[in-house]
């Protein structure tokens, strides 16, 4: 009996060594601050390939795989291409890791465009098209950039928000709104060889968003990297887990969209953002 306890004790220890390693190794991979949406990997074949339909004489495509069985519960993204199209890099490079709907909104950047979006999203939602309002990103380039904070304003009347942006350069426009501030996350890239206007408007925004009070509280990390082909510099703020603000300014690159999508890391940042996290 006595030896029998004792396997048992010794048995004992051993099962909670091994436990307490494999929570070792688990945090050591995955950082307790890092917070990531689920995206399930699939593989796809040409029937479920997306479909391009029209919504109130916008195009609307609908994401890879979505007319599967097995993804008829499932909610997607909406990813709202702004002004210049150049957001159309995003479906290319990222549409089947991260499928999402695509919204082709082209010269589009006034605060009525913001809430005209607001309603489309509403009735797009009422026609069963299965958006993650949680997930709703947007992509602006030049004026389209200075437009993007407009548009916010316009979808803030209809009580709409954007959980993430991606904004090119832009000639004005460096306050976001306070209540976006605390809930949409930003991605900001400027070429230094662009007008020194807009390199003074990018710095401005992201002072402005760093020193915002809802952002008290964020560490801000500075890094270096050539992976588009160009040296770059990046700024990031993150806060509870979230990269809550990346601004990244490139050596060499005008007035030009094409780096930043290049960078296969921009897409994993987008497709982890939603509301729900901020």
């Amino acid at each position: 009996m006595k030896n029998t306890l004792k396997f048992l004790q010794t048995a004992l220890v051993l099962i909670t060594l091994s436990l307490s390693s494999c929570t070792e190794q688990i945090s050591n991979e995955t950082p307790a601050n890092a917070k990531t949406l689920f995206n399930p990997a699939e593989t796809f074949t040409e029937t479920d390939a997306p479909v391009t339909e029209t919504i109130q004489e916008i195009t609307l495509t609908t994401p890879w795989g979505y007319a599967r069985t097995t993804n008829a519960t499932r909610n997607y993204p909406l990813v709202v291409v702004g002004s210049w199209g150049e957001g159309t890099t995003v479906s290319q490079k990222a549409g089947k890791k991260y499928p999402a709907f695509f919204l082709d909104f082209n010269n589009k950047s006034s605060e009525t465009d913001g809430a005209f979006l607001a309603e489309l999203i509403d009735n797009a939602v009422k026609s069963n098209y299965r958006i993650d309002t949680n997930r709703i990103y947007l992509t602006d380039f030049s004026m389209g950039g200075s437009g993007s904070f407009k548009v916010v304003r316009g979808m803030l009347s209809k009580e709409k928000l954007f959980a993430a942006i991606i904004r090119v350069a832009g000639q004005s426009e460096s306050t976001l709104a306070d209540q976006a501030v605390s809930k949409t996350s930003i991605w900001y890239h400027i070429g230094l060889n662009d007008t020194q206007v807009r390199v003074d408007v990018a710095r401005e925004t992201y002072t402005k968003l760093k020193n915002h009070t809802t952002n008290s509280g964020a560490i801000e990390t500075i890094t270096t990297d050539n992976s588009t082909g160009f040296s770059r510099e990046t700024k990031t703020l993150r806060k509870d887990g979230v990269d809550i603000v990346k601004y990244s300014e490139y050596q060499g690159v005008g007035h030009d969209p094409g780096p930043c999508y290049k960078d296969e890391a921009l897409f994993d940042w987008l497709f982890n953002q939603s509301l729900t996290l901020r």
